[in-house]
């Protein structure tokens, strides 16, 4: 669990805060130099752990159903360098390990899983300085090499094989102003849905152009948000597109095809602001925050915060409301205006001198109680804050063969305890009927039993559940249980008004009884003289399911 632990800390405005609670729940990482990926309570306990063969390049996730996905440190190259990316069960089986370099192609940094189980990769693709100059590249730009980042979609189709279904290249969405009779050309300012190909001026180090080091998917708009931290930006991009509608500028949802449909932190990126007017300073892991949580929709971002001007070096972490309406759709720009908002809506930074920075790496998740897990990554520091910015847990890595640095970190519900939710309704026998579960929540051990008391004796009722949580008043009681309900079986209390129900897993419809899935289970029973509608509830218990 991770709500014992609530430390005071200066945040934000610089007042010192009171105590607050932590999130509920597990965490996810694996530290850069170890190959085993841990999933801790908030005592730093690891629950569950899995041993591998590579270190990590850089990304792990935990997927809905317990599977994990971890990428793989296979390839040498630039720093972030991957290779691919493995898909283990549970109990340590590796169904997918996907590997994937070529002479001018590495994959690095991050990886999303797609609804399908299709995974994002990000590539560093690499162009000679001639091919570079022919596009209309500055000379004086580019050495040997220049390496812009393509995004493929990867289907399965062997336990170590996968074919590419989908590509997007940041190479087919260019504008140049340097010379008029190169392809490209055209009024960068103009263009704020192309990449100017002569920014950020001179040559980049090794060649590495944008550094794309983290990548996020939403699912109901169907687009990609890429971290381009190079250029200090946010990209958004339609993933509806065909791969041959992605390379060119009509088509998808959008009817942009491939063209970025919005970017967010560096207006001087395509000469509609000052560099003065910069948002972010070399920045990481950009996550759309997630349904049901607070802010859900908005970006949520770790802003390194690296020679920021009049100020210098500190880091913050940022969230992000974006311009977008329900339909997905971003607004057309006045001539000249940058994409919007002028400020991030809610942000977190320590006002006392180097507490907080990092100069490379750095993660951060909402949580669902409305927290901010953020991962001072050089430190090996795991922290959470409030939105006061009270910092409610905070953890060390242990682990590590050289350093403790942690690239990011993941919020896993703790699939151990029912949480119990909702009151009860008294009934004809006394101040009503309460629910709980004994066994366990394990899916694979199959022993959970759910148990009533309180209720009326000799008495007939059911354990129902549903995916969601409510609070609709019904008979004499109160439905918490959300939406898409399903019952047990009927039972007969005892003479003392308790009952008692064994799930069996193996006899139940396929429902989405899966691991960290959770579910609301409920009692309704018959009270003929307790109220006027003759029925009741019991309170609600929320169950997260483990393996």
């Amino acid at each position: 669990m991770r709500h014992d632990t609530a430390l005071l800390h200066f945040a934000i405005t610089g007042f010192l805060a009171p105590a607050a609670l932590a999130q509920d729940g597990l965490t996810l990482y694996q530290p850069n130099t170890d190959t085993t990926t841990y999933l801790i309570d908030s005592t730093g306990a690891a629950f569950h752990s899995w041993p591998g063969t590579e270190q990590p390049g850089l990304s792990v996730y935990l997927l809905p159903g317990g599977d994990l996905i971890r990428t793989r440190h296979s390839a040498t190259g630039l720093p972030g360098t991957g290779g691919g990316f493995e898909r283990v069960t549970w109990d340590g089986t590796v169904t997918w390990q996907f590997d994937y370099e070529t002479a001018t192609e590495t994959p690095h940094h991050d990886v999303a899983v797609l609804p399908n189980g299709n995974v994002l990769m990000i590539i560093w693709e690499e162009y000679t300085a001639a091919q570079a100059i022919a596009q209309g590249r500055n000379p004086n730009f580019v050495q040997s090499l220049l390496i812009p980042d393509k995004i493929v979609e990867v289907q399965q189709t062997g336990p170590t094989t996968g074919d590419f279904v989908w590509e997007w290249h940041a190479w087919d969405h260019l504008v140049q102003d340097y010379d008029s009779l190169l392809p490209n050309f055209g009024v960068i300012a103009d263009h704020p849905e192309l990449i100017d190909l002569n920014y950020p001026p001179g040559p980049p180090q090794n060649g590495d152009w944008m550094h794309s080091n983290s990548i996020d998917y939403n699912p109901e708009f169907d687009q990609i948000v890429l971290s381009v931290s190079f250029w200090n930006e946010l990209w958004i991009i339609d993933h509806s597109t065909t791969t041959q509608e992605a390379a060119g500028h009509t088509g998808g949802d959008s009817g942009k095809g491939g063209d970025l449909l919005y970017r967010w932190g560096n207006g001087a990126a395509y000469d509609r602001a000052a560099d003065l007017d910069r948002q972010l300073f070399f920045m990481h892991d950009i996550n759309w925050i997630r349904p049901g949580r607070p802010g859900a929709g908005n970006l949520l971002l770790f802003n390194n915060g690296t020679a920021r001007p009049g100020v210098g070096n500190f880091s913050s972490v940022d969230e992000v409301v974006t311009p977008v309406d329900a339909q997905g759709n971003y607004p057309s720009l006045a001539p000249g205006v940058p994409f919007g908002p002028t400020a991030a809506a809610w942000t977190y930074w320590d006002p006392v001198p180097d507490a907080f920075y990092t100069s490379i790496m750095g993660g951060t998740e909402r949580l669902p109680n409305g927290n901010t897990l953020i991962i001072d990554s050089t430190e090996g520091r795991l922290f959470e804050v409030d939105q006061s910015g009270t910092v409610t847990w905070d953890y060390t890595n242990p682990h590590g063969t050289s350093t403790n640095w942690v690239f990011k970190a993941r919020y896993v519900p703790d699939c151990r305890t029912p949480e119990p939710y909702c009151a009860t309704v008294p009934n004809s026998a006394g101040p009503g009927v309460t629910i709980s579960a004994t066994g366990t929540t394990s899916l694979a051990a199959n022993d959970l039993v759910f148990q009533m008391t309180g209720g009326i004796a000799n008495n007939w009722g059911l354990f129902f559940y549903g995916e969601g949580q409510g609070m609709l008043p019904s008979g004499d009681g109160t439905i918490c249980v959300g939406s898409n309900f399903f019952r047990f079986p009927t039972l007969q209390s005892n003479a003392a008004g308790m009952g008692s129900y064994a799930v069996d897993f193996g006899n139940l419809p396929s429902i989405g009884f899966e691991p960290f899935a959770t579910w609301n289970f409920q009692y309704w029973y018959r009270d003929p003289i307790g109220g006027p509608e003759g029925w009741n509830f019991s309170h609600a218990l929320a169950v997260t399911f483990c393996p």
